[in-house]
């Protein structure tokens, strides 16, 4: 009796693992050899199972025209939270910058949330099929699309599926070539992640995002984590990803020595996906001489609060070559773009480029070399017009930051939360971490949903 039981319960595992769902529309990179597990549990196929970026389909997308993702499998997990965000990099990895285009907080994968799995195998079309709209903030060009999903009963999981896409039409349409391009403006949150990097959501609750941003749907609030309650359980902190800080508990500071092959990790710089707002920007945007502060910025006009004070991670150099954050951590794009690989009818294996590698260095000693801008200065250490040094960094106070790029200085973007910039020009970008309470946390998601598009549904 005790073997058929075994048998009985080895079988019905099996059919589980089996039913897992897998993005099928858009069609995922690598379709023909990705499978439809979660993320490894120590991270180390995020972003997207790293499937290799195999273009078999090239999935055309009109911004501003609804369109709806399908999935197939069955086991759906009671529900949970998922989000979907594009980037313009083509063959992500984990320093990639990510923007969430859509919230869906409960009744993901099955609206209802029931108890247990729905009726089929691997083989079935869900059920679930969400409609997406492509804002148009975003230019015309080659991205990829990630759908992440965060499961409400069972293991402590993250599933994260990628596509190949193609944005046209819209208000900025173009009949020009088409070429890999950053996105219009940083106005998106950052991807949150879980399960994989030391945050464990709770069971039995579908997580509410700590940033959804604008665009949310609201399922079955009584299976939502509440609004007062910690996203990750148990006084867990992130290592690293969306909402990342850390709590100082570490016996050694993480590196990370990451590169687009998926070998396992430890990233070093954490984030949330909302900016620090409590210091303001230093009116003096000078190089730092340590790593600590800068000698001779200007004092915040606002202190932050005490309980926000930095951790012990130092800062990490970053070069500028590629996009730098980890799964979101550090919302640093890079501006400059490159040219995707020419799409053909037959499968184009698209090569990443190596990530730059994270190390705890000391911040530099002596002013940046680059050539001073020839645009205009804000008060608040800003710069705009054209610049001469193409690649170089300008951090404001801290709490932001923007590229010459193509000649020009780009908008600022703010720094993810949990996280600050060595205030002044460099042709380096200095991260730290710094921590962000939990009463921190709570008061700027209830501000950013009472000013978003948040729809409930019972």
């Amino acid at each position: 009796m005790f073997a058929k039981s075994l048998a009985a319960a080895a079988i019905f595992g099996f059919s589980l693992v089996n039913a897992h769902m897998i993005m099928t529309n858009p069609v995922p990179y690598s379709k023909d050899s990705l499978n439809n597990s979660p993320i490894l549990a120590d991270g180390s196929d995020f972003p997207c199972k790293n499937p290799g970026y195999t273009v078999s389909t090239e999935n055309h997308l009109t911004k501003g025209q609804p369109f709806n993702i399908e999935f197939q499998g069955s086991a759906t997990h009671g529900g949970g939270s998922c989000q979907i965000s594009i980037t313009s990099d083509r063959a992500p990895t984990k320093d990639t910058k990510w923007s969430v285009i859509q919230s869906i907080e409960g009744g993901c994968m099955d609206e209802s949330e029931g108890n247990s799995n729905q009726a089929g195998g691997a083989g079935m079309k869900a059920a679930f099929s969400p409609s997406i709209t492509i804002p148009d903030d975003f230019e015309d060009g080659q991205y990829t699309l990630a759908w992440t999903w965060i499961n409400r009963i069972g293991n402590r999981e993250f599933y994260m599926n990628c596509a190949p896409v193609t944005l046209s039409g819209g208000s900025s349409a173009k009949r020009s070539e088409v070429a890999t391009v950053e996105k219009r403006a940083g106005d998106y949150p950052d991807m949150f992640i879980a399960n994989i990097n030391g945050c464990k959501t709770k069971e039995n609750y579908s997580p509410r995002f700590p940033n959804p941003g604008s665009n949310v749907e609201s399922f079955n609030e009584a299976h939502l984590i509440g609004a007062d309650e910690d996203v990750c359980d148990g006084g867990s902190s992130p290592t690293w990803g969306d909402a990342g800080f850390s709590d100082g508990t570490s016996s050694a500071e993480p590196t990370m020595e990451g590169d687009s092959s998926g070998a396992s990790t430890t990233p070093t710089a954490p984030t949330d996906a909302a900016a620090p707002t409590d210091a303001a920007a230093p009116t003096d945007a000078a190089a730092p001489t340590d790593a600590a502060a800068p000698t001779d910025a200007a004092a915040p006009t606002d202190a932050a609060p005490t309980d926000a004070a930095p951790t012990e991670w130092a800062p990490t150099t970053v070069a500028t070559t590629p996009a730098v954050s980890i799964g979101g951590a550090v919302a640093v794009p890079d501006f400059t773009g490159a040219p995707a690989a020419a799409q053909t009818t037959e499968p184009v294996a698209v090569v990443p480029t190596p990530s730059s590698t994270f190390q705890s260095v000391a911040a530099p000693t002596a002013a940046p070399t680059s050539s001073p801008s020839t645009g205009s200065t804000s008060t608040t250490g800003a710069l705009s017009g054209s610049c001469t040094d193409e690649g170089s960094w300008n951090c404001i106070g801290g709490s932001s930051f923007q590229r010459c790029a193509n000649g020009a200085w780009t908008p600022t973007q703010n720094m993810a939360g949990g996280t600050e910039c060595t205030p002044g020009q460099n042709v380096n970008f200095a991260v730290k971490a710094v921590k962000i309470n939990s009463r921190m946390q709570k008061e700027k998601r209830s501000r950013r949903r009472a000013h978003g598009h948040i729809n409930i549904h019972s």
